[in-house]
């Protein structure tokens, strides 16, 4: 299970770093709006689950939430910029990169 969620982690980031914008009028979703999240639709326990993630960046808390749950926890932390929660949920393997190499290649686009 945990494997497969690491690969749909891993094909989601693929395609998210493939797609590029024209230019930044052409965004939809704005880094300090209020009114849009993915993670509306998250159960009290799932936010919990969240909220401890997000403050301590282990993946872990997120056990007890569903993988397609966990998806926009990803998609929430790409739109928030959060690299640290967007690597916690993608590396978690012997042969993971270091985390600054990996934010710079995310920086990058590599």
């Amino acid at each position: 299970m945990k494997k497969h969620l690491v690969i749909l982690v891993t094909v989601i980031l693929m395609v998210l770093m493939g797609c590029t914008f024209e230019s930044t009028e052409d965004n939809v979703i704005d880094n300090n709006s209020n009114d849009f999240s993915y993670l509306r639709d998250l159960t009290e326990n799932d936010h919990k689950a969240y909220e401890l993630f997000i403050e301590e960046k282990y993946s872990k808390h997120l056990s007890g939430v569903s993988p397609e749950k966990i998806v926009l926890i990803y998609f929430q932390s790409v739109v928030m910029n959060d690299i640290e929660a967007i690597y916690a949920l993608t590396y978690e393997t012997d042969n993971q990169v270091d985390f600054i190499t990996f934010e710079n290649n995310y920086n990058r686009g590599d």
